[in-house]
């Protein structure tokens, strides 16, 4: 559905899915399908500059019961004091924007679906990995 219905609008970048088979997750697809084209947009302003690629993969955690979402790309990387803000509302290092984007994708995930969302990789010139938990 989602990801290979909007594929062929990301240009010159490639799109990559490993996707695991994991349990249903109860999710306003409406809602999620914002946060993954958030994600999706910001990724592709990381590679401005390059051809890249955008890896969407999934993983069931057992443990703790959660479907796990990662979003990486091959850009340039959020920088180590911007890191901590990115989720704050009006923070925003792009010359047009309201900041909001990121803001909105976390109280999607958290607050409407019970999840977590936050950052376990980001450098200098390799890319950043977006991480989504939520309940299984």
């Amino acid at each position: 559905g989602y990801f290979k219905g909007r594929g062929p609008q990301f240009g010159r970048h490639d799109f990559a899915l490993d996707l695991a088979t994991v349990p249903a997750v109860p999710l306003n697809a409406e809602l999620m399908g914002w946060v993954f084209e958030n994600l999706f947009k910001n990724a592709i302003d990381a590679m401005v500059q390059q051809e890249g690629c955008i890896r969407v993969s999934t993983n069931y955690d057992d443990e703790r019961h959660r479907v796990r979402i990662l979003v990486e790309d091959n850009g340039r990387g959020i920088d180590s004091e911007n890191l901590a803000r990115v989720f704050q509302p009006g923070f925003s290092t792009k010359k047009r924007g309201w900041g909001l984007g990121l803001a909105f994708v976390r109280r999607i995930v958290e607050e409407y679906h019970g999840g977590h969302i936050h950052i376990p990789r980001s450098e200098s010139g390799t890319g950043t990995t977006f991480e989504i938990s939520l309940p299984a």
